[in-house]
């Protein structure tokens, strides 16, 4: 499944996959074969699978075996048995990087929270769905941070936690913009999972920031 989403200044592809299938380069079968008797196997092959559909959409090369993370227009995130992946369509949107969480719904320990968000931003993380939300905010958040390798999510304050769309920022003064939503797995698939789905973007200006959209079928 591809969807486009429409924001201010550009436009986003995202695609979703529950594949367990898809047609594998040399290089990747190489890759799948590594991982053949550890876990995460199938939830890497399912990544492949939504990558290759967004870069084909995209126009790019769909081998994702020399693709590295974090990647300034592209990221991925799978959770159970689904996975997506998102792009940033050709046009005047100019970013730093982009990232991506989905989180099908889950019960989250409030002293877990200690771990991920600041005593400000706890005091929004009143229920399971907010906890699970603002960490689908906060994973979407260190994978658009071109300069992760030394962070951890908790290293990221969001401007207004209640907000569905808004502004954080990093302790090096990163500005980033995301976007956060309910599932929408549960309108691309015949199952009810519920959860949160957030992305994010860091722009080279701190200025800029994302108006959210809505989802337009893309194929």
């Amino acid at each position: 499944m591809l969807v486009r989403k429409y924001v201010d200044p550009g436009e986003l592809v995202f695609s979703f996959s529950r594949e367990d299938q898809p047609a594998l380069s040399t290089m990747e079968q190489r890759q799948s074969d590594c991982l053949k008797r550890l876990p995460r196997r199938e939830s890497w092959i399912r990544g492949r699978s939504a990558l290759k559909k967004l870069l084909s959409a995209l126009k790019m090369d769909p081998d994702t075996s020399t693709l590295s993370f974090p990647h300034p227009t592209l990221s991925l995130s799978h959770t159970k048995d689904c996975a997506v992946a998102i792009g940033v369509l050709a046009g005047p949107m100019k970013i730093d990087g982009i990232g991506i969480d989905l989180e099908l719904s889950r019960p989250v320990q409030d002293e877990h929270t200690r771990f991920y968000l600041s005593k400000s931003e706890r005091k929004s993380a009143i229920d399971d769905e907010q906890r699970l939300r603002l960490w689908t905010v906060k994973e979407a958040l260190f994978k658009a941070d071109p300069d992760n390798h030394n962070a951890v999510v908790g290293h990221y304050r969001i401007q207004t936690p209640l907000a569905l769309c808004g502004q954080a920022r990093n302790r090096k003064g990163r500005i980033f913009s995301y976007a956060c939503e309910k599932s929408p797995v549960d309108k691309f698939f015949s199952e009810k999972r519920g959860g949160w789905m957030s992305w994010a973007v860091s722009f080279p200006l701190s200025a800029s920031t994302i108006k959210n959209g809505g989802f337009h079928a893309y194929q």
